[in-house]
């Protein structure tokens, strides 16, 4: 997701008046993935664990084919983690 798409939510934050000052961060990170760890990764969203034992294998079949064929071996996501720090009033 692109910084700019991520809403800074400080002004929600410091509306509810249980808080002082809010500081804001966030920190852009990447990490690169093979098939096999990728594959492990998607296997965590509760989209892809809940799909049929077929399906899925089809699916994982094909991410990982496009993987190992079109991006040699490995991949690059990139994540965005916010922060937020706040004394409670």
């Amino acid at each position: 997701m692109r910084e700019q798409k991520v809403p800074n939510k400080t002004p929600e934050i410091e509306q509810t008046g249980l808080f002082g000052e809010v500081v804001y961060r966030s920190y852009r990170w990447d990490t690169t993935y093979n098939s096999a760890s990728y594959l492990n990764l998607l296997n965590t969203y509760s989209g892809h664990i809940n799909l049929d034992r077929i399906t899925k294998a089809r699916f994982f079949d094909a991410i990982a084919e496009l993987i190992n064929t079109k991006f040699n071996g490995q991949i690059t996501k990139g994540y965005l983690t916010t922060l937020y720090v706040a004394h409670r009033l």
